[in-house]
C-alpha cells in the first residue's frame, strides 16, 4: 500500500508526499528493528537469569569441594607422615596399614591413603560460554568467575593425579614383604602425593575465598538439604579419620 502511494506520489510529482510515505517506511522500519532487538534482548536477559541459577549451583558445589579439602589437610598430613615413618623403618615385613573405612564392600583391597573425590562444577560455565549467554553479564563479575573457573579446572585436574598415585600406595594395606628399593619407591610416591595435595589445599583456598567474595544465593528450599549433606559428609570423615577430622562448615546457611 505505501509502495503503491508512494509510485502515485512520484508520478503526480508531489514530492512533500513522497517525503512523507518515505519517512513512514523508515520509521516503519525502524521500529521493526527496535521491536526485535527488545524481543532478543529480553530472550538474552532470560537465558542469563536461568544460567545464574545453575551457575549458583556450580559455585556451591565447588565451595563445599573446596571446604572439604582444606579441612582434610590435618588428616592428610597425619597420615602420609604415619606411611612415611613405617616405610623409613628396616626390614623387609610390612605390616598392612589400611584406613578403617566404610566401603570394603565394594573394594577388593581396602585402601591405605584416601582423600576425596569430588566433582568440582565448571560445565555450567562452560556451556554458556559457548552458547553466549553470559555476554551480558557484568563484565567485572565475568572476570571474577571466569578466574574461579579456571581454578576449579586446576583442582580438578590435581585431584585425579592425587587418585591415581593413592591407588598405587593401597598395596600397603596388605601384609607384605618389601624390599629397601621397594620402601624409597612408595616413600617417593607419597612424597609426589604430598606435594600435590599442598597445591590442591592452596588452590581449595583460593577458591573458597573468591566464593565468598563472589557470594551464593541459595534457595530457602534447598538448604535443609543441604545442610543435611554436610552434616552426613562430616560424620562419614569422623567415621574414616577419626580425631584429626575438622567439621566443614557452610556460612551462607547462615
Amino acid at each position: 500500500m505505501i509502495l503503491r502511494s508512494l509510485t502515485k506520489h512520484v508520478k503526480e510529482q508531489n514530492w512533500f508526499a513522497v517525503l512523507v510515505d518515505f519517512l513512514i517506511v523508515v520509521v516503519g522500519i525502524l521500529m521493526a528493528f527496535q521491536i526485535t532487538n527488545w524481543s532478543e534482548q529480553r530472550t538474552a536477559t532470560a537465558q542469563l537469569k536461568q544460567a545464574e541459577t545453575g551457575l549458583q549451583q556450580d559455585l556451591l558445589i565447588n565451595y563445599f569441594n573446596a571446604k572439604e579439602r582444606i579441612m582434610f589437610t590435618q588428616c592428610r598430613k597425619e597420615r602420609v607422615s604415619q606411611l612415611s615413618k613405617k616405610l623409613l623403618v628396616s626390614g623387609d615385613e610390612w605390616q598392612s596399614m589400611a584406613l578403617n573405612n566404610d566401603d570394603t564392600s565394594i573394594r577388593a583391597i581396602p585402601i591405605a591413603l584416601r582423600s576425596s573425590s569430588r566433582t568440582w562444577g565448571s560445565r555450567e560455565w562452560d556451556a554458556e560460554l559457548s552458547r553466549g549467554t553470559l555476554s551480558l553479564m557484568d563484565n567485572d563479575r565475568r572476570k571474577q568467575l571466569d578466574r574461579l573457573f579456571a581454578l576449579t579446572k586446576s583442582a580438578r585436574g590435581l585431584q585425579e593425579q592425587i587418585l591415581t598415585l593413592q591407588a598405587r600406595v593401597n598395596v600397603l594395606s596388605q601384609n607384605l614383604m618389601l624390599s629397601r628399593s621397594e620402601r624409597l619407591r612408595y616413600l617417593e610416591l607419597l612424597a609426589e602425593i604430598d606435594e600435590k595435595s599442598v597445591r590442591l589445599e592452596r588452590i581449595s583456598a583460593q577458591i573458597a575465598e573468591a566464593i565468598e567474595a563472589i557470594g551464593v544465593l541459595i534457595e530457602e528450599s534447598a538448604k535443609g538439604e543441604f545442610q543435611e549433606y554436610v552434616a552426613r559428609t562430616n560424620k562419614g570423615r569422623l567415621a574414616i579419620f577419626g580425631k584429626c577430622v575438622q567439621p566443614i562448615t557452610i556460612p551462607f546457611f547462615n
